[in-house]
C-alpha cells in the first residue's frame, strides 16, 4: 500500500526535529521503520540510533521489524544488519541503565550496580521509611507535632510514602518542594478562579438555552431566566479570585413564576432541567471560591510547620533509601532515570551521549513523564528528533505520563519553533461506521480547556478503508420499572451491584456472541475481544459467566497471579508448611484435591478438635491418610530448613501433583506458568538476601496487597478463544469484533480524606488542622490539587474510551448497565457529555448524531436468535460432523430415509395464521425454545417489560381524543409523547380514527409470496389487529406501536396490515410508519 501524503512527510523530511501526532491506525510503527531504513540507505549507522519504545515487548517487536526489513534489503546495508545487535532499541529504564554503565562516574552510581525488582524495592523502601520515621519521633519538633496532631504515627508514615513516590519523579524535587512549602499561592488562586469561569459559562449556556425556549410562549419562566441572565452576565469575564468570592456568596436563581402560557410540547420540563444544569454549575463555582482570600492565605501559613515536616521525613527517609541501595550497589527503576538525568547535567557526559546517539527516535512520546522528557531532552540536537505518539491515547497518568509534555511540544512545533509538526489522521484499522461514529463522539466530548484536547481539525480521523462496516451498535440494560422517566443521579455503586451488572452483561454478550458466530461461519473466536475500563471486580467474574455459556474466553489481567486459584492453594500449603497452627491454611488443603476431605469430614474434625488448634485434631486422627499427611508435613518443614527455598517451593509442587492438577484445569498451560512463577519469585527473594519462607509469604501478602503482580502469560496469537482485557492491556492491539463492556460503571471519583495531595505544577498538600478549635480543614493548595486532578481525570476517562473504541476494525458492540438514568439528559443535546458520570453519557450522544439510538434490555435478556438450546448449537454440531470419519452409505437406507409425502406441505400449512405468526413463519428462528411463564408468585408485584408495552398500548387504545384535542393531556409520559409527536398532531387532525382495529383476511398463495416471501401452494387466513390507522386526504395511514427497537420483521408485518386495510374498505394505503414510544421517533415503512 502507497504512503499517504502525510507518512511521506514523516519519513522524507530531514533538516529538523519532528512531532509526528499519529492517530488510532494510522500506521505510525511502519512509518518509523521506514524512515529509519531510508536514513540509514543515506549513511546513517543504526547502532548510532537511541529508540526508545514504551515497553519491552515493543522494542523486541520493532527490532525484529528492523532486522527483517535488513535483511531484505541489497547488500549495501549488510553491514548494517551487524550494527543491528549493538542498536539501543529498548525502553527509557533500558537507555538509563546503558547511559549510567558508560558513564557511572558522572551519576555517583557504582560501575556494576544491579537494578532491584519491583518487590525488593518496595522492601528497602519500607525499611528506610520506618528508619526515617523513628528518628523523626525521636528527636521529636514544632513542626512535626504539627503534622502528627490528629493522624498519628501511622498515618504520617503513609504520607511520607506517598510524597516519597511522588518526588522520584520530579526533575528537581527540591525546588518542587519549596514551591511547595513557599507562600507564592497565587498559582493556586488561578486555578480555582478559571476552574469556577468555566462552570458559569456552563450555567450562562443553560440559561441562554432555557430563556430561548419560553420567548413569548411562559412570561412567568421568560422574567425568571431573564433576571438569572443578568446576574450571570453581571460578573466580569476577567474576574479573579476576590471578585468571584464576592460576587457568588449570596448568588441565588430566581424562583420560577406560575405561567399559564400553551405549553404543547412539555417545554416546562426541558426549562426545568436546563436551569437544575444551570443551578448544579453555579453551585460548583461556589464552592471552588467558598473561601476569602484572607482566610485561605491564613490557613496556608498555619499549615506550612507541616508540609516542613512531611518533607523532611520524605527526604531523610530518600537519603537512607540510597545508602541502602549503595551498600548492596543497586538501584531501582525510578533511580535509573534519577541518576541519567543527574550525569546528563554532566556538560561532558551529555556531549559524549549526544556523540553515542547522533539520531532520537522516542514511540508513544505522549506517555512521557517530567523527569523522562528532561532526559530526552539533554539529548535533543538540530534536527536529529523523531517524535511519535497521540495525545488522545495518553492513559498511564497514574504512571507519572503528564499529555501536557507532548501539548507543548506540539504548539511549538505548529507554530515552527524547535521543529515541525505532522499529523497523520489516516485511520487503516476501522471501517466508515466506526470513524464516523468516534468522530461524532469526541467532536462533542473534547472541547479543549479541562478536556486538554479539542478534537478538531488534525485531530479528527480520517477512514482510509474502503468498507462501510456494521453500525456501531449501544445495548443498555436497565432493571428498572420505568427507565424513561427522569430521576436523580445515580447513586454511587456498591460492589454487589458491579459485580451484578458485569455478570448480566457477560451473559448478554454470550448470547451475542453465539449469535454473531452462527450468522457468520468464517468468524473465530480469537476474532473477539471484551474490553472493560477496569479489571477490578469485572474481568474475573465476566470471564467465569462467558465460560459457563460456552465460550471459551482468556481473561489478561484477571488479577495478579496470587488471585489464581492454584497459587492459592499453594501459598495455603506454605503457609501451613511454615505454621502447622495455621487453621485457615490447614481447611483450605483438607479440602482441596491435595486431601480431598468432604465438608462432612471437616465438621467432624473440627467437633474432635473442640477448643484445640485443627492441626492436633490431624495429628491424632485415626484416619491413616490424614496421620499420613501430618507426618508429611513435619517432614516437608523439615525439607524447608535445608533447601534453598526456590528448590524447595518447586520440588513441594511437583511432589504433591499440583502443577498436573493445575494443567489439567481450563486454562492449564497458564495456570501451570503462575506455579512457575511462584517459584521463581521465591527464588529470586532468596538470592536477594531478604530471608526464607516465613519472610516470602510476609512479603507475598504485602504485594498482594498493594496491587499484586502480573500473572504468567502464556496465549498464543492462534488460540482460538474470546480476549477479556482491559483498555490499558489492549492499547495497540486491534479486532475484528470489539464488544466495549460496562460502559456504565461510574469513573473513579475523588474523596475527600486526611491523605495527601499532590499534582506535578502545583506541588504537594494537606489538610490543616486547627490545634485550637481541633478541626480539619480543606486548604487553598488542597482545593486547587482537587480541581485540576479532577478535570484532569476526567479528561483521561475520555482518552481511555479513545482507546477501547478504536480497538474495533469491523463491529464495534457497546454494552453498558444501568439503575435509574432518565433518557431525557440523554434525547436533550447531549447534555450529559459536558459532566458526564460514566461512558454511556459520552457515547450515547455519538449513536443519537448519527440518527440511531440505544437498545435497552433487562438484565438477564438474551440477544435475538441467540439463545442456547441444551444441545450442540447448529455451529458446534457442523464442526462435530465435519470432524467425523465418514462411513459408506447404504442406497437402499438412503433412499428409505429420504421419501416424503408428497402433500405434507400442504397438510403441514395452517388453517388461520395471525400476522405475528405468519412472520415468525416466514422468519423461522434459528434455536426454538420452549418459553415458561413466570409464575405470579415469583414477580414479587414487578411488571415484565412485555407487560408495561401492553399497559401503554392500552392507554393509547382508550385515550379521550377529545379530551387531547381540547388540552387535556395525558399523564404517561410514552403516551404524551405519542400525541405531541408529528405523527401523532396529524392522527387527532383527522375526521376519522380508528385503533386497535382486528381483521380477518383470506390471502392467496401469490399475495402471500409478493407480500411475505411465503412459499404454500394453499390459501392462507390470516388475522391481525391494526395499533391506530387515521384517514388523510381520502387514504389511509398505519401507525404501529413499538416498546422495543424497530426491526425488518415488523415492516413486513405493517404491509400486510396495508395490504389487508386497503382490501378491506377499498381505500389506498398511503403511509405507515413505526412509533418507537421510547424515543418518539417515527420510521417511515416503505409499502412497496
Amino acid at each position: 500500500m502507497p504512503f499517504t501524503q502525510e507518512q511521506r512527510a514523516a519519513i522524507e523530511s530531514r533538516g529538523e526535529n519532528l512531532l509526528v501526532a499519529a492517530a488510532a491506525g494510522s500506521g505510525k510503527t511502519t512509518v518509523l521503520v521506514e524512515r529509519v531504513m531510508q536514513l540509514l540507505a543515506e549513511g546513517a549507522n543504526i547502532d548510532e540510533m537511541l529508540i526508545v519504545t514504551f515497553t519491552r515487548a515493543a522494542a523486541s517487536e520493532l527490532r525484529a521489524k528492523l532486522a527483517r526489513r535488513l535483511m531484505e534489503a541489497s547488500g549495501a546495508l549488510e553491514e548494517q544488519s551487524v550494527r543491528l545487535e549493538r542498536a539501543t532499541i529498548t525502553t527509557i529504564h533500558g537507555f538509563c541503565a546503558e547511559l549510567l554503565r558508560a558513564h557511572f562516574e558522572s551519576a555517583g552510581v557504582s560501575a556494576g550496580f544491579r537494578v532491584l525488582d519491583e518487590a525488593n524495592a518496595r522492601r528497602m523502601e519500607d525499611e528506610a521509611l520506618d528508619e526515617a520515621l523513628e528518628e523523626a519521633y525521636a528527636a521529636f519538633d514544632g513542626d512535626l507535632d504539627a503534622l502528627d496532631f490528629g493522624r498519628g504515627p501511622k498515618k504520617v508514615r503513609a504520607m511520607a510514602q506517598d510524597l516519597l513516590r511522588a518526588l522520584d519523579a520530579r526533575p528537581d524535587p527540591q525546588a518542587w518542594i519549596d514551591r511547595s512549602v513557599g507562600e507564592d499561592w497565587q498559582p493556586l488562586f488561578d486555578v480555582l478562579a478559571q476552574a469556577a469561569h468555566a462552570s458559569l459559562d456552563e450555567a450562562k449556556s443553560r440559561t441562554d438555552e432555557a430563556h430561548s425556549l419560553v420567548l413569548g410562549s411562559l412570561p412567568g419562566y421568560e422574567e425568571a431566566l431573564a433576571y438569572d441572565m443578568a446576574a450571570l452576565y453581571g460578573i466580569p469575564e476577567d474576574a479573579d479570585y476576590a471578585h468571584l468570592h464576592k460576587a457568588l456568596r449570596d448568588f441565588r436563581q430566581e424562583r420560577l413564576k406560575p405561567s399559564r402560557g400553551k405549553d404543547e410540547f412539555g417545554v416546562r420540563e426541558f426549562v426545568k432541567l436546563l436551569r437544575e444544569e444551570a443551578k448544579r454549575a453555579v453551585q460548583r463555582a461556589q464552592s471552588l471560591v467558598a473561601l476569602s482570600e484572607d482566610d485561605a492565605r491564613a490557613d496556608m501559613k498555619a499549615n506550612r510547620p507541616a508540609l516542613r515536616a512531611l518533607a523532611r521525613l520524605a527526604q531523610r527517609a530518600q537519603a537512607l533509601l540510597d545508602e541502602k541501595k549503595a551498600e548492596e550497589g543497586a538501584l531501582s527503576y525510578g533511580d535509573l532515570e534519577r541518576y541519567a538525568l543527574r550525569a546528563l547535567r554532566v556538560e561532558e557526559c551529555a556531549r559524549a551521549a549526544r556523540e553515542r546517539w547522533k539520531w532520537i527516535f522516542v514511540d508513544e512520546y505522549q506517555d512521557t513523564s517530567e523527569i523522562q522528557e528532561a532526559i530526552l531532552s539533554a539529548l535533543v540536537g538540530q534536527g536529529n528528533a523523531f517524535f511519535v505518539g497521540d495525545v488522545k491515547q495518553s492513559i498511564y497518568r497514574f504512571r507519572m505520563a503528564e499529555p501536557e509534555l507532548f501539548l507543548r511540544r506540539q504548539a511549538r512545533y505548529a507554530r515552527g519553533e524547535g521543529g515541525r509538526l505532522i499529523a497523520l489522521t489516516a485511520n487503516f484499522r476501522s471501517s466508515d461506521g466506526i470513524v464516523d461514529f468516534v468522530n461524532a463522539v469526541f467532536e462533542r466530548a473534547l472541547r479543549g480547556g479541562a478536556d486538554e484536547i479539542a478534537y478538531t481539525g488534525d485531530e479528527r480521523l480520517r477512514a482510509a478503508r474502503a468498507f462501510a462496516g456494521e453500525r456501531v451498535e449501544l445495548h443498555i440494560l436497565s432493571p428498572e420499572k420505568d427507565i424513561h422517566e427522569t430521576g436523580a443521579d445515580e447513586e454511587e455503586e456498591s460492589e454487589a451491584e458491579l459485580l451484578s451488572g458485569a455478570q448480566a452483561e457477560a451473559q448478554w454478550i454470550a448470547g451475542r456472541i453465539h449469535s454473531l458466530m452462527e450468522a457468520d461461519p468464517t468468524l473465530r473466536y480469537r476474532d473477539i475481544a471484551v474490553l472493560t475500563r477496569v479489571k477490578q471486580n469485572v474481568l474475573a467474574p465476566m470471564a467465569r459467566v462467558l465460560a459457563d455459556e460456552g465460550i471459551p474466553v482468556y481473561a489478561d489481567e484477571a488479577g495478579g497471579y496470587t488471585d489464581a486459584f492454584e497459587v492459592r492453594l499453594a501459598l495455603a500449603l506454605l503457609k501451613l508448611v511454615d505454621n502447622h497452627l495455621d487453621d485457615l491454611s490447614l481447611l483450605a488443603v483438607l479440602r482441596s484435591p491435595l486431601v480431598g476431605l468432604s465438608s462432612r469430614e471437616l465438621v467432624q474434625l473440627r467437633l474432635a478438635a473442640g477448643d484445640a488448634p485443627l492441626y492436633e485434631a490431624v495429628l491424632h486422627s485415626q484416619d491413616p491418610a490424614l496421620a499420613a499427611f501430618a507426618r508429611q508435613l513435619d517432614a516437608w518443614r523439615d525439607r524447608s530448613r535445608r533447601l534453598p527455598l526456590g528448590q524447595f517451593v518447586d520440588s513441594l509442587l511437583m511432589e504433591t501433583g499440583l502443577v498436573h492438577y493445575a494443567s489439567a484445569m481450563p486454562s492449564g498451560a497458564a495456570r501451570r506458568g503462575n506455579l512457575h512463577l511462584l517459584s521463581a519469585r521465591a527464588a529470586a527473594y532468596e538470592e536477594n538476601g531478604a530471608g526464607g519462607l516465613a519472610g516470602f509469604l510476609r512479603h507475598t501478602e504485602t504485594v498482594a496487597r498493594q496491587g499484586g503482580e502480573d500473572a504468567a502469560h502464556t496465549l498464543g496469537e492462534n488460540d482460538d478463544v474470546v480476549r477479556l482485557m482491559s483498555v490499558h492491556k489492549s492499547k495497540g492491539l486491534e479486532f475484528p469484533v470489539v464488544f466495549a463492556a460496562q460502559l456504565g460503571r461510574g469513573f473513579r471519583g475523588q474523596k475527600a480524606d486526611d491523605s495527601l495531595s499532590w499534582h506535578a505544577q502545583l506541588g504537594f498538600a494537606l489538610p490543616y488542622t486547627d490545634p485550637v478549635l481541633s478541626v480539619r480543614r480543606e486548604t487553598l493548595a488542597r482545593r486547587a490539587i482537587a480541581c485540576r486532578k479532577a478535570a484532569e481525570d476526567l479528561a483521561e476517562e475520555k482518552r481511555i474510551l479513545y482507546v477501547l473504541l478504536t480497538r474495533a476494525r469491523d463491529r464495534l458492540i457497546l454494552v453498558g448497565t444501568v439503575k435509574k438514568r432518565p433518557l431525557i439528559t440523554w434525547l436533550w443535546k447531549g447534555n450529559n457529555v459536558l459532566h458526564p458520570k460514566n461512558a454511556l453519557d459520552i457515547v450515547t450522544s455519538g449513536i443519537y448524531e448519527l440518527g440511531g439510538e440505544p437498545q435497552w434490555h433487562e438484565p438477564g435478556a438474551v440477544p435475538p436468535e441467540s439463545r442456547a438450546s441444551e444441545t450442540l448449537a447448529p455451529r458446534q454440531l457442523r464442526e462435530a460432523l465435519l470432524q467425523a470419519r465418514e462411513a459408506p452409505a447404504d442406497e437402499k437406507l438412503v433412499a428409505a430415509l429420504a421419501w416424503r409425502y408428497p402433500y405434507a406441505e400442504a397438510a403441514e400449512a395452517p388453517l388461520k395464521l395471525t400476522i405475528t405468526g405468519l412472520v415468525r413463519e416466514i422468519e423461522g428462528p434459528a434455536v426454538r425454545q420452549e418459553l415458561v411463564e413466570r409464575p405470579a408468585f415469583l414477580s414479587e408485584g414487578q411488571p415484565s417489560a412485555t407487560q408495561r408495552g401492553t399497559d401503554v398500548h392500552r392507554l393509547l387504545a382508550r385515550a379521550d381524543l377529545s379530551a387531547i384535542r381540547a388540552g387535556q393531556w395525558p399523564e404517561e409520559n410514552r403516551v404524551r409523547r405519542f400525541f405531541a409527536s408529528p405523527i401523532g398532531q396529524r392522527l387527532l387532525q383527522s375526521s376519522r380514527v380508528e385503533r386497535e382495529w382486528a381483521f380477518d383476511l383470506r390471502l392467496q398463495p401469490a399475495d402471500a409470496r409478493r407480500l411475505a416471501g411465503l412459499e404454500t401452494a394453499e390459501p392462507v387466513m390470516v388475522q391481525g389487529v391494526i395499533d391506530a390507522c387515521f384517514l388523510e386526504d381520502g387514504a389511509w395511514v398505519i401507525v404501529d406501536y413499538k416498546s422495543g427497537r424497530d426491526d425488518e420483521a415488523y415492516h413486513r408485518q405493517i404491509r400486510l396490515y396495508a395490504h389487508a386495510l386497503a382490501a378491506i374498505t377499498q381505500k389506498p394505503v398511503k403511509e405507515a410508519a413505526v412509533f418507537l414510544l421510547q424515543s418518539g421517533a417515527a420510521i417511515p415503512v416503505p409499502l412497496a
